[in-house]
């Protein structure tokens, strides 16, 4: 068993009072298994998702718009200050697009994250330094309350974004899978979870494909 692991994007079809989740351009067949070994996504069907991309280095992590003037990341991310000086890049497909861009004007990691793998905490708001035009590029939408987190094990989810293919190639473009949630009880989740309460189980039967290549195998 191995992990090879970027961060991902999800989509939870979740509904809420504004308009998001939702894109002009259809996403491709959503009964793709691959990342990891993955499936291009249809350009721009994804438009919340953004490239975060440090001068010296290029791209280094993904995120998700979540109103005009925030995205959401992973903490882990933004360990080194190093990081704080990258470049939001908005409506890309390749990573080499070009289309827009912000920069981070504030970096609000979670006050309980810590450097440990597998925190539950992983998460961080980017604050934009100019306001993101919501109606070219919605935000992707979040759970309105615990109860509808608790309801999500046995249906899918789409995960998309930039990252290694493998143990060691990494994509140009924007790749697409979709992933099953198990219950978080069944012990095959439990070496990559550290408080079932606020992370969750995902996958596929037989590992290969997703965020982090996991072989998980339903309980019976």
């Amino acid at each position: 068993m191995y992990r090879t692991c970027f961060f991902i994007m999800i989509y939870f079809p979740i509904i809420h009072a504004f308009t998001c989740g939702q894109s002009s351009i259809k996403p491709n067949d959503l009964s793709s298994t691959k990342i990891i070994n993955g499936t291009e996504a249809r350009p721009h069907s994804w438009p919340w998702i953004v490239s975060l991309q440090h001068p010296l280095l290029g791209h280094f992590c993904g995120g998700s718009v979540i109103d005009a003037n925030y995205v959401i990341s992973a903490a882990h991310c933004f360990f080194n200050i190093f990081f704080y000086d990258s470049i939001v890049f908005i409506g890309n497909h390749y990573l080499t697009d070009r289309v827009e861009y912000r920069t981070i004007s504030a970096v609000i990691i979670h006050p309980l994250y810590t450097l440990v793998d597998g925190s539950p905490d992983d998460i961080v708001l980017l604050k934009l330094n100019q306001s993101i035009d919501i109606k070219s590029y919605p935000p992707i939408c979040l759970p309105t309350n615990d109860s509808a987190i608790l309801e999500l094990p046995g249906q899918r989810l789409t995960i998309a974004g930039w990252g290694l293919t493998n143990e060691s190639e990494s994509s140009n473009v924007l790749l697409q899978t979709t992933l099953s949630i198990f219950d978080s009880s069944i012990p095959e989740c439990h070496p990559f979870m550290n408080d079932t309460n606020k992370q969750l189980c995902v996958g596929v039967i037989g590992g290969g494909t997703g965020s982090c290549s996991v072989s998980i195998t339903k309980a019976k």
